[in-house]
């Protein structure tokens, strides 16, 4: 395993295999795999696209660490009221703990997510409150 680190991008490499890991991400290689870790800086905004299970599962962990949650307003509104089909996707057997959105964003909103604005687009489709 090589470590790589080019601008503000780190690379593993393992064979032939080459995965990008987040910035500021510290991956430790241990005698067993399945004791392989990769340690994250603290994160400070989590912005979904959508509520599925397999997009939110961590968001309640990033809260607990001080971190924001974005999200699509009807997402929050639903949230909000404890609706039983939040973060449900009917093809995953993933609970999700409990966590709110922090911000509701739409259309044309702009987050600033590091030191990058992004503006945010309603694409719905995959999800009636879908964000790109």
């Amino acid at each position: 395993m090589i470590l790589l680190r080019v601008g503000n991008m780190t690379f593993r490499t393992d064979d032939a295999m080459v995965e990008l890991l987040p910035y500021g991400a510290v991956w430790v290689e241990r005698d067993f795999p399945d004791a392989n870790m990769l340690i994250l800086p603290r994160v400070a905004r989590v912005a979904n696209t959508h509520w599925h299970s397999d997009h939110v599962g961590g968001n309640a962990r990033f809260q607990q660490s001080g971190a924001e949650v974005f999200g699509a307003h009807g997402d929050a509104d639903a949230l909000r009221r404890a609706d039983t089909h939040c973060c449900v996707a009917e093809y995953l057997d993933q609970p999700v703990p409990v966590y709110t959105v922090d911000h509701g964003i739409g259309d044309g909103d702009r987050v600033l997510l590091g030191d990058t604005e992004w503006t945010v687009v309603e694409v719905p489709g995959h999800t009636s409150g879908h964000l790109a």
